[in-house]
């Protein structure tokens, strides 16, 4: 992941990846059903002070709960950041694949495409010279069309 970051960061943004690999890569960042949400406990209500009044029932402010406020003077709130408000996936010590990572850092922008490396050829040294001649045609053609974030995975029959 950090790889993948630090290559943007030195060489530019990458536009295309094309995967030559024998086993298919899921995109995990699609399917919620397969990832995992934190969970927080429920938080424990504050206790809730009693509250005093004197002999005509005017409520007794102590003056430790009450801060003191200039006049003219207002009281700026910071509001706590609470995490367990939104919904968290748990990723520390998930492992990404290429096409989960690239898809997400992309996002809607990404162009997923699968390929069987046998409808190039039933070789694979020749499927591989055929299918990477067709991924640079589609960055050429996508380019001058001024579409990009293309991820090409050639999936191979193991031999």
């Amino acid at each position: 992941m950090d790889e993948f970051f630090l290559i943007e960061k030195t060489l530019g943004e990458v536009t295309a990846i094309v995967s030559l690999t024998f086993t298919k890569e899921e995109n995990l960042s699609a399917d919620e059903s397969k990832l995992k949400w934190e969970e927080f406990p429920e938080p424990e209500a504050a206790p809730v002070k009693e509250k005093k009044f004197d002999e005509d029932g005017n409520e007794i402010v102590d003056e430790e709960e009450a801060p003191e406020v200039q006049e003219g003077e207002e009281e700026e709130k910071v509001v706590k950041f609470k995490p367990e408000l939104y919904k968290w996936t748990i990723t520390n010590g998930e492992q990404k694949n290429l096409l989960t990572l690239f898809c997400h850092s992309k996002g809607i922008n990404a162009t997923p495409d699968l390929k069987e490396g046998e409808t190039y050829s039933k070789h694979n040294t020749q499927a591989v010279t055929l299918a990477l001649d067709e991924f640079c045609g589609r960055i050429v053609e996508e380019t001058a069309a001024k579409a990009d974030n293309l991820y090409v995975q050639v999936l191979f029959p193991e031999q």
